[in-house]
């Protein structure tokens, strides 16, 4: 890895949220950020999102894949728009991505990737049966890319957030649900953007030299109730 390519970041959906925390967060420490949004490309278009790649002037060091949407769908519903456009936007568009920056990861000496999955990665929830499945997408590409390209410097990792306040969080969970969330959170409160964005700027930087390959709960014990 260069000196010149070590602090480079590439963030998708940065406008907001979890994303825009992560994004200050990497550049509070040291790293110049690409922060990625809908006006970059759609993460639906493979050929945008090679060209995007291709115009970058220097290769990334650490890539955050981060942009998704959790559009409500039951197995039931015959809605193939719904199911595609949930799979393309969590998880193809970040599996062409990756595929485009690997080679230029592997020629300046290896990086660092991290997948923003989900606590519904791992379980099942009703009517967000396409969201789950494209998280568990991401977490199995993952750990892929962690396998093949460890022998080239590249550390895979996925965070797996549960419950985050953020304003999405909040609109779609009423004070009522949100206390009944919290019934099954053993710290009993929302997780904080910074608190996910501290975690990623970790297993993003050079300080983590031996975490690869996994999937990695903030979720205040959500996972464990």
């Amino acid at each position: 890895m260069s000196e010149q390519n070590k602090a480079i970041a590439w963030v998708t959906g940065a406008g907001s949220g979890i994303g825009l925390a992560i994004s200050k967060e990497l550049k509070s420490n040291g790293f110049e950020v690409d922060e990625i949004t809908r006006s970059d490309f759609d993460l639906s278009n493979s050929f945008a999102i090679k060209e995007w790649v291709e115009n970058r002037k220097q290769a990334p060091y650490l890539i955050v894949c981060n942009a998704g949407i959790n559009l409500p769908m039951k197995i039931s519903e015959e809605n193939l728009g719904t199911y595609e456009e949930i799979i393309n936007s969590n998880y193809s568009g970040h599996l062409q991505l990756c595929l485009s920056a690997l080679p230029l990861l592997v020629k300046n000496g290896g990086g660092r990737i991290v997948f923003i999955s989900s606590a519904y990665s791992q379980r099942a929830r009703a009517g967000r049966f396409a969201y789950s499945i494209s998280k568990s997408s991401l977490d199995a590409l993952m750990r892929s890319i962690a396998l093949e390209y460890g022998t080239s410097g590249i550390l895979a990792n996925s965070v797996s957030p549960g419950f985050i306040e953020t304003r999405l969080t909040l609109q779609n969970n009423n004070e009522e649900a949100i206390a009944k969330i919290l019934e099954r959170v053993p710290l009993n409160r929302l997780g904080m953007t910074s608190e996910v964005a501290n975690l990623v700027r970790f297993l993003g930087s050079s300080e983590n030299t031996y975490i690869t390959g996994q999937v990695i709960n903030i979720d205040g014990g959500f996972s464990i109730s």
